[in-house]
């Protein structure tokens, strides 16, 4: 009897191995899918990450800009 423990060991495991095998190409296909999505994704963000900075850099000039205009305005305001 003990002789037959392998050779069900072998017919169980064998099936279930080449769908483990199946499966895991399967998810490796994905895998790279996904990881190419994700790197797109990466340079998007960059890109949108640098344009926020320059958005952040003019608005920071045009504040710069408008105190300086109030300070025009206010030394008009005191020579009329």
């Amino acid at each position: 009897m003990a002789i037959w423990i392998p050779v069900i060991v072998a017919v169980i495991t064998g099936p279930l191995m080449w769908a483990l095998v199946r499966l895991d190409r399967r998810n490796t296909a994905q895998h790279e899918t996904a990881m190419h999505v994700h790197q797109a994704n990466q340079t998007l963000l960059t890109a949108l990450r640098d344009d926020v900075g320059d958005v952040k850099a003019d608005v920071r000039d045009v504040k710069a800009d408008v105190r300086e205009l109030r300070g025009r305005v206010t030394e008009l305001e005191y020579e009329v």
